[in-house]
C-alpha cells in the first residue's frame, strides 16, 4: 500500500472502522446466473495483479468465506444481532429495509476500502480462511459476483449498482441445457465446484417441464441485460472462455482497463464431460421434447 494513501480508524477487520482512503479502482460485479462457469472466471480473474474479484459476497446465510457479508455481519455483536433479526425471508418481503440497507453499505464500504477486509479465497480448499490482502496499491478494479437471484432478493444491492455506476461483466452460458443439467448434478452429488476428485454421475431430467424450464431461463437473461445495459456494460460466454481465451481475455481487460499480461488458471477442474449424451440418462426423451424447438441446438456436441 502506497504510504499517504491510507487513513485507518477504529478497530480494524475484527471491529469497527471510521475511514480508510485508498486509491479508488474501478468497481465492477460479475453478473451472471448460477452453474454459468462466474466461479472459475471470477478466480481467473483474481489472478491478474491488477484485479480483487471476490466470490458470492452476497449469498447471505451460505457464504462462509471471510470476504463475504454474513461473516462480517456475524464477526461483530450489533451487526450479528440485526443481521439475524433482519435478513430472513419477512426482512426481504419489507419495501424498504432501513437495517438491511445499512448493513450492506457498510458491507461495501469494507469490502471496498478496509484494507483488513479479507482478500478473495482462492481454491475449495482454502475457501473459509482469512486471506490478508497483498498488493493493494496495485488494485485498478475490484469487484465481486453477484446472481440474479440475489439481485432479486436484495433490492438494496441492485439500487446501488445503478446509483455508484457499477461497471458489469454479464456472463452467460449460451447453452441453457447445460446450466439445467449442472443445476441437477450439483442437487445429486452436492458438488458445486472442486479442485480435487470430480464426481460426475448422469442424471435424469424431468421432461415434462424442460422447454419451459429453458424459456423462462432465457427470460430472466433478457430481463437483467435489459435493466444493466445502461450501463458501463459488456456481455461475454462462457463458451467462449473455454475455446477462445484471448478473445475473452481482451474484452474483459479492455473493459476494465487493466494491463494486459498472462493470468494463470485456476485450480478448479471441469465436471461437466461436454457431451450431454453421456451425461444424461434420459437423452432421447429429452432429445424428442427438444426437437423442432429453438433449443434443439443446445443438443449439437459443438456446445460448450
Amino acid at each position: 500500500m502506497t504510504p499517504g494513501n491510507e487513513t485507518v480508524g477504529g478497530e480494524g477487520h475484527r471491529g469497527r472502522f471510521t475511514e480508510f482512503r485508498l486509491m479508488k479502482p474501478r468497481k465492477f460485479v460479475i453478473l451472471a446466473t448460477q452453474r454459468t462457469g462466474s466461479t472459475v472466471i471470477a478466480l481467473w480473474l483474481n489472478n491478474h495483479p491488477q484485479v480483487r474479484c471476490h466470490s458470492e459476497v452476497f449469498y447471505l446465510h451460505r457464504y462462509k468465506a471471510h470476504d463475504g457479508m454474513p461473516h462480517f455481519c456475524l464477526d461483530h455483536p450489533l451487526r450479528k444481532w440485526l443481521y439475524r433479526l433482519c435478513v430472513n425471508r419477512i426482512g426481504f418481503k419489507i419495501p424498504v429495509n432501513f437495517v438491511l440497507d445499512r448493513l450492506i453499505d457498510q458491507f461495501l464500504d469494507s469490502l471496498y476500502n478496509n484494507p483488513a477486509h479479507s482478500a478473495p479465497w482462492t481454491d475449495t480448499t482454502n475457501w473459509l480462511e482469512y486471506h490478508p490482502r497483498t498488493g493493494a496499491n496495485l488494485e485498478r478494479a475490484v469487484g465481486f459476483k453477484v446472481m440474479y437471484t440475489q439481485l432479486h432478493q436484495i433490492r438494496r444491492l441492485d439500487r446501488l449498482i445503478h446509483k455508484r455506476n457499477i461497471s458489469v461483466i454479464h456472463l452467460i452460458r449460451e447453452n441453457l441445457l447445460k446450466i439445467h443439467v449442472s443445476s441437477v448434478r450439483k442437487r445429486l452429488t452436492g458438488q458445486a465446484h472442486t479442485s480435487g476428485t470430480v464426481k460426475r454421475p448422469q442424471v435424469t431430467l424431468n421432461v415434462v417441464d424442460l422447454v419451459g424450464h429453458i424459456e423462462r431461463l432465457q427470460k430472466r437473461i433478457d430481463v437483467y441485460r435489459e435493466r444493466y445495459k445502461r450501463l458501463p456494460y459488456i456481455e461475454v460466454t462462457y463458451e467462449q472462455f473455454l475455446t477462445d481465451l484471448p478473445a475473452f481475455k481482451n474484452i474483459v481487460l479492455d473493459f476494465l482497463g487493466i494491463d494486459d499480461v498472462d493470468i494463470p488458471m485456476p485450480p478448479l477442474k471441469r465436471i461437466s464431460s461436454g457431451e450431454l449424451r453421456n451425461e444424461i440418462t434420459n437423452y432421447g426423451e429429452v432429445e424428442e421434447a427438444l426437437s423442432g424447438t429453438p433449443y434443439e441446438k443446445y443438443l449439437l456436441p459443438a456446445s460448450a
